[in-house]
């Protein structure tokens, strides 16, 4: 389930071209380009009715975006899938250690990403999806911890796409910006993270905001895209759960009734306040 307090950030993106994630493997070098000795049919008939081939690119300093490539074919020798191993290079540029790419037809019809557990420890995903579509746009983006479903995006009907971070991740690149203030409170708002997405766990009771806690949204206002108008819109606020440690997730009216206890992602601002993590909930998908 994903709820969304109606989308007031970030309306004017550009087009979703394809490989919004997917490394573009053959751009420059391509498998024919590469003089590669070892091409080989692999195996007995696979699941498709059709033989496999590996290739081993042994020419990394022409082709340095991977080092093996598996190709499925049906029994009518038409491709219908590839599994590119990626080399050092990519993985640490992008954090995708494997990426498969499904054909219908001769087309790309879906992209699957597998990526480090370094990654996923800034990230708090593993695993995307991307659906393609008949004019080669990205449909539909869907991410994962190992097979669980933690968000979804349909494009263009949604375009927030807030990025993914590890909420302790963000909390400890704002405490590095902190300076205490001896004379007043001390506020940290990043235009960097402003659109965050992050894996959390609800806590079950919704609480009145209090006097300290309007002063902290008023803050918000700092952004030309947040008015006061908005803001009246959050009464209440619940604690949010990762690895032991609870934040205050401000709770937009059109969220509460959809916080339950739940494990969820959800889409927020953060501001630091005095040295403590306070989220502005924008958003969340229940999973």
């Amino acid at each position: 389930m994903c709820i969304s307090t109606g989308g007031f950030i970030m309306k004017n993106r550009k087009n979703w071209f394809l490989f919004l994630m997917a490394v573009w493997l053959f751009s420059c070098a391509s498998i024919k380009q590469v003089n590669s000795d070892s091409n080989n049919v692999i195996g007995a008939i696979n699941e498709y009715g059709g033989i496999t081939k590996e290739i081993i690119n042994n020419n990394l300093n022409i082709n340095n975006k991977w080092i093996k490539i598996v190709e499925y074919y049906d029994g009518s020798n038409s491709l219908v899938k590839t599994i590119a191993t990626l080399s050092a290079i990519i993985t640490e540029e992008t954090g995708i250690i494997q990426q498969i790419e499904y054909y219908h037809e001769g087309t790309i019809v879906r992209y699957e990403m597998f990526f480090t557990e370094e990654f996923k420890e800034k990230h708090d995903y593993n695993r995307v999806i991307e659906f393609v579509g008949n004019n080669k746009l990205i449909l539909r983006t869907v991410w994962f911890i190992d097979d669980i479903v933690i968000d979804v995006i349909n494009y263009p009907q949604n375009m927030n796409s807030y990025h993914f971070y590890n909420i302790k991740y963000i909390e400890n690149v704002l405490s590095v910006l902190y300076e205490p203030n001896a004379q007043g409170e001390n506020i940290l708002l990043s235009a960097k993270y402003v659109n965050i997405r992050s894996v959390i766990k609800f806590d079950k009771d919704l609480i009145e905001l209090n006097e300290t806690d309007f002063n902290i949204l008023k803050y918000y206002t700092s952004f030309s895209f947040i008015s006061q108008d908005f803001l009246n819109n959050y009464r209440k606020k619940v604690r949010v759960y990762h690895e032991g440690k609870y934040y205050w997730f401000f709770v937009h009216s059109q969220l509460e009734r959809h916080i339950n206890g739940q494990d969820a992602t959800i889409s927020y601002i953060p501001q630091l306040w005095n040295g403590e993590l306070y989220l502005l909930g924008i958003g969340l998908y229940s999973f």
